[in-house]
């Protein structure tokens, strides 16, 4: 009989709210939950939340009346006492609100998603017919199917906006509400057998045993029992629960299991398991390390007694990794009582087949790897595994601190002065400086290795906050190759000096040295060279209607008037460098873990800029006059009016393919007179124009198309 002591608890929801809410502990849940494990509870107005327990306890809240917890979704806890301390420091430190920090560690099935359901409202009565058109469809489809949400009653009724019907038919008692949990992630479980309590008692079950030996009919319950006698005496206890499915293989048979249930004797449960295991092999042969690394190594284990910290310093190909392995290797061997983990942690770009094929290599066995790429599966098993303890080693980006270790004891940060390792998602952090303190909470030591120390990290060994090792030569050393090129034999030196150099220095800088040619077919494509893609002004005042007119509501405070070609530039500072340019810069350097900068956008380059009269920026047809004029002290002129070479999507070819579709649906009849912005008789010319074959007009048929596009997605949203 469950303790019918009156309980609360504090729970941690997915809410960017600095604070837990306590709820009250319903009765029967007294003996089951606990720490860590996953709830629903309501929030708000009927609305129902996925949280966590951090706490149980008997205080009373004074302010308001706690509300019921209305479900217990988890067996045992999916995070630790460490990692629940260790996202309040977060959470304090960088001002995020913890619940955003939660939101950040779980992995994306863990967070349940909450779905208004429809159903016919049971008191509903009336006619059929005092319905009108919609209201009916809606009865019928509910009807049909007992429930629906609202996505899918959207798609019946072939509307966007459904929820101004749905309240009113609530209003009138027609259909009620209400929030139903969809559960995404479903644990791997494993059904078990053991004995009951009754016949777990030594006295009792030898009476039982007794019995059946005498009863024939019996027999094979009897030897079903001696089995799991066996199976769970192995494993250490009587009482230890033994998986079904080794039973069966073992020639019980499932009916003789299942009288015995009837029977009371033995219980059936089904238990939780963890997916993922790590085999680790620690017996092969490490390479010889130098006198410099095994000092380190030596030094590196001394220094942990009294210090968390150790800066492992080395030149690049001074074998910092066999170091780290060698000490993992170390603490495997002689991990007690519980298996020791080790996390370490690489820059997203580092992540490569190179560390992964050596580690896999030293330990017989791939390591479990968390980033941005793994799978939302793959992470919630390391997550599982983690919690459990079966898995050992983990190799991961930053977000990888956030998960649930259950006896932490390495955490090596290798590369720990790559800028990728600090986060600007949901909320700002360094995952170098979160290593250090989590350390601190789990008790365990921290590595960080690097050829180029961070400054911050090189003051804290300076002050004697850190140890610090430093390896000054290669692991395997090797002459380095230097290539003397005569340039002064080259005949077109003069004109064209960088390309074959590149070219003469190797394969490795040929690569290059195309960057720095200038064939003359690509003068044909000059990008300064686009008016032929656009609109013109004159274009644009033959083609729109006569009745419209285009603003861009722009209230600048100038001191002046601005030319048009001052206008343009005053335009593209304002929205196609930050909306377009910036962005794309962005991408494609975050993508590769590179820290992008771009000195010209300084913003005293850029007022200063701003204000220069017109004539030194566009003197004698030249544009960027006085910039090329300064640069041309410091750089080749070959080399600074060289054409330019643009990058873009290949949109020609998408507009006759893939996006062929979008352009005759928003250059429709119906789409463009409806609008009413542009004469459809020139719409279809210059599609025609197009299609024939002119596929520099393609920007304007685009253009066209996202008009029209944006005209209807704004009249048919919810405003």
């Amino acid at each position: 009989m469950s303790d019918r002591k009156t309980l609360f608890a504090d729970v941690l929801l997915p809410v960017p709210i600095h604070q837990v809410f306590t709820y009250r502990i319903p009765f029967e849940l007294n003996n089951s939950i606990k720490f860590g494990v996953r709830v629903i509870v309501p929030f708000g107005k009927n609305k129902l939340q996925t949280g966590i327990i951090t706490r149980i306890h008997e205080e009373i809240p004074s302010s308001y009346q706690a509300k019921y917890i209305e479900h217990q979704l988890d067996e045992r806890a999916i995070i630790t006492e460490n990692q629940l301390h260790f996202w309040q420091w977060i959470s304090s430190y960088y001002m995020a609100p913890l619940g955003d920090v939660m939101n950040a560690a779980l992995p994306s099935n863990f967070k349940l998603a909450s779905e208004t359901i429809l159903v016919i409202h049971p008191e509903f009565s009336a006619e059929i017919d005092s319905l009108d058109e919609k209201e009916q469809i809606i009865v019928d489809a509910l009807s049909a199917k007992d429930s629906l949400d609202l996505k899918e009653l959207s798609v019946i009724l072939g509307i966007k906006t459904i929820q101004p019907l749905i309240k009113k038919m609530i209003e009138r008692r027609i259909v009620i509400s209400k929030e139903e949990i969809n559960q995404r992630y479903t644990p791997k479980t494993l059904t078990c057998i053991s004995f009951s309590e009754d016949f777990s008692n030594e006295q009792n079950l030898a009476q039982l045993l007794e019995e059946m030996e005498q009863n024939a009919r019996m027999q094979k319950q009897f030897d079903t029992l001696l089995i799991l006698i066996k199976e769970a005496m192995d494993c250490g206890s009587i009482l230890t629960p033994i998986p079904k499915k080794i039973l069966l293989e073992k020639g019980i048979s499932a009916s003789a299991l299942l009288t015995l249930e009837k029977r009371g004797v033995l219980i059936s449960e089904r238990y939780q398991i963890d997916r993922i295991k790590n085999k680790i092999d620690t017996s092969n042969v490490f390479k010889e390390l130098t006198q410099a690394q095994a000092l380190a190594l030596e030094e590196i284990k001394s220094a942990f007694e009294t210090k968390n910290v150790a800066l492992l310093h080395g030149v690049t190909g001074s074998g910092k990794t066999e170091i780290y392995f060698k000490l993992i290797a170390d603490l495997l061997q002689n991990q007690s009582p519980q298996k020791a983990q080790i996390l370490i942690l690489l820059p997203e770009i580092a992540l490569t087949s190179q560390i992964i094929k050596r580690f896999q290599e030293q330990f017989n066995f791939p390591p479990a790897l968390w980033h941005s790429q793994i799978t939302a599966k793959n992470k919630l098993e390391i997550f599982h595994g983690l919690n459990s303890g079966s898995l050992q080693i983990l190799i991961g980006a930053r977000s990888a601190l956030l998960l649930p270790f259950k006896n932490l004891r390495l955490i090596i940060v290798d590369e720990e002065h790559d800028s990728s390792f600090k986060q600007e998602d949901l909320f700002n952090f360094s995952a170098r400086d979160m290593a250090i303190i989590y350390g601190k909470i789990a008790q365990c030591p921290v590595v960080l290795a690097s050829a180029t120390p961070s400054i911050e990290s090189f003051y804290n060994y300076k002050i004697h906050k850190y140890k610090h090792f430093h390896l000054e030569s290669k692991f395997f050393a090797k002459e380095n190759k230097i290539d003397i090129v005569d340039l002064k034999n080259y005949k077109d030196f003069k004109k064209n000096p960088i390309s074959p150099a590149l070219k003469m220095m190797g394969n490795r800088f040929e690569r290059a040295a195309h960057l720095f040619d200038y064939p003359s077919e690509r003068k044909k494509s000059h990008i300064f060279s686009q008016e032929q893609y656009y609109f013109s002004l004159a274009e644009i005042d033959g083609m729109m209607l006569s009745n419209q007119s285009i603003s861009l509501n722009e209230n600048f405070d100038l001191q002046r008037k601005l030319s048009p070609a001052e206008e343009q530039a005053f335009f593209d500072l304002h929205y196609y460098l930050p909306d377009d340019l910036l962005v794309k810069v962005d991408k494609a350097s975050m993508k590769y873990g590179l820290e992008a900068r771009v000195p010209l956008l300084d913003h005293t380059i850029i007022e200063f800029s701003l204000n220069l009269d017109e004539k030194l920026k566009v003197k004698d047809g030249v544009s960027k006059y006085l910039l090329k004029e300064v640069l041309y002290d410091y750089v080749p002129r070959d080399l600074m009016n060289r054409p330019k070479w643009g990058f873009s999507i290949p949109l020609n070819d998408w507009l006759k393919t893939d996006l062929r579709e979008l352009v005759e649906q928003y250059t429709s009849k119906e789409v463009i007179e409806a609008a009413g912005f542009v004469d459809y008789k020139k719409v279809q010319q210059l599609k025609a124009q197009y299609f024939g074959g002119k596929d520099y007009l393609y920007n304007r048929v685009w253009a066209i198309v996202l008009l029209h596009n944006w005209w209807k997605e704004s009249t048919t949203s919810n405003f």
